[in-house]
């Protein structure tokens, strides 16, 4: 739920992030290569990700997901 009291976003490309995130990584598409983007840096799947290392799993999956 936002702040605003609108709902989740369902798809796989979100367009009102507040934070300027891309991708939905709890989609099912995405979600099995945000878990391998973790266990790839060997980040804890309890860690969130630095904005760097959001920016790098969003370069590296949004080609991946416009196939």
């Amino acid at each position: 739920m936002y702040h605003d009291g609108r709902p989740a976003e369902t798809g796989v490309r979100l367009e009102h992030s507040p934070w300027g995130y891309q991708v939905n990584i709890n989609h099912p598409a995405v979600r099995p290569l945000f878990d391998r983007y973790l266990r790839w840096r060997k980040i804890p799947p309890w860690c969130p990700l630095s904005d760097g290392e959001r920016r790098e799993f969003e370069n590296y999956v949004l080609p991946k997901l416009a196939q």
